[in-house]
């Protein structure tokens, strides 16, 4: 499901995904905001393509608001070439129940009651 987010004030796409392992966020996006990303042992992810990648950078408690609503999560850095963010089963997994809509791209979940 694509969906516009904010980075402060900045609008970002990106991909909520069931199929990716973690969260994730553009290498270029991080460097041209100046994130603080901390190194971390090679992992292998898997990203929405079904393809495994080495990651070794993560971002931890990335902020970002969506609908109205913040959300912090830790996200690792990949090459993105379509989207700003991915946000997978990590994130997903957080939300509890999930009821989704495919049909009318709609995804209903309890956060924060």
């Amino acid at each position: 499901m694509q969906v516009v987010g904010m980075l402060g004030r900045r609008p970002i796409q990106l991909l909520i995904d069931f199929d990716s392992t973690h969260n994730f966020l553009s290498v270029g996006l991080a460097h041209k905001l100046g994130l603080p990303v901390e190194d971390m042992p090679i992992v292998s992810v898997r990203v929405a393509n079904g393809e495994q990648l080495p990651c070794s950078k993560v971002f931890k408690n990335f902020t970002l608001k969506m609908q109205g609503y913040v959300f912090g999560t830790d996200v690792f850095l990949i090459p993105l070439e379509s989207y700003d963010l991915i946000l997978g089963i990590h994130w997903l997994a957080s939300l509890g129940d999930i009821l989704w809509n495919f049909a009318e791209l709609r995804m209903r979940f309890q956060y924060n009651n």
